[in-house]
């Protein structure tokens, strides 16, 4: 069983990988939030025990911060911050560069010094706005900017979207930034991959 606390400066990171009363506590105070990706934190479709390790970080206040865990996709490839959450008193545009700080230097390693082995290849991806674009989204782009401002260990996949569940649908494929070992590339992990372009012109009639 995991069981770790992590505290840093700014904050508190349980890492754990048990169902408990205090995770169910802070998923509800999410699921009170109208979320246009809520039905992602519910008991049906986020589960502990779908990941290896799975996180909440705290304010020193006692407030819950995020949280999200780190998925196997295969023995050698992980999705990080898998089912991540951010609460909305975080999502201030000024901490937004802060928070990414958090999740690569002080989460991501709590979690991966928590795991008996480290993967070989970790992901972290996020699913497109639910409508059509030419190319990469606007928002996705400010988003590598601040990331990879904190790292040089990651890198885009720049070539479209990347299948993160096997089904054709459009939530399925999304952007993604990956970390690679000398052992393991992207190209070992081989994934279904499309274009921006084919992605608009698969899923989104012309005008929408």
């Amino acid at each position: 069983m995991i069981d770790k606390t992590v505290i840093t400066e700014d904050l508190k990171i349980w890492v754990f990988d048990y169902e408990n009363d205090e995770w169910e506590r802070v998923r509800s105070l999410c699921l009170e939030e109208d979320n246009w990706l809520r039905e992602n934190y519910t008991p049906k479709r986020c589960k502990i025990t779908d990941h290896k390790v799975f996180f909440i970080s705290y304010y020193h206040d006692g407030r819950p911060m995020m949280f999200g865990g780190i998925k196997e996709y295969t023995p050698n490839v992980a999705r990080a911050f898998n089912r991540m959450y951010a609460f909305p008193y975080v999502r201030s545009p000024k901490k937004f560069n802060y928070h990414h700080g958090v999740m690569i230097n002080d989460i991501l390693p709590a979690m991966e010094s928590s795991l008996d082995k480290p993967y070989d290849f970790l992901f972290v991806s996020m699913q497109m706005r639910n409508r059509a674009y030419d190319g990469e989204q606007r928002w996705w782009k400010f988003w590598k900017e601040s990331w990879f401002s904190w790292t040089k260990d990651w890198k885009p996949y720049d070539g479209g979207l990347v299948q993160t569940y096997p089904s054709f649908e459009p939530s399925c494929f999304q952007n993604i930034v990956y970390k690679e070992s000398e052992n393991f590339k992207f190209a070992d992990w081989n994934p279904v991959t499309i274009t921006f372009e084919d992605y608009k012109n698969l899923f989104f009639k012309e005008g929408s």
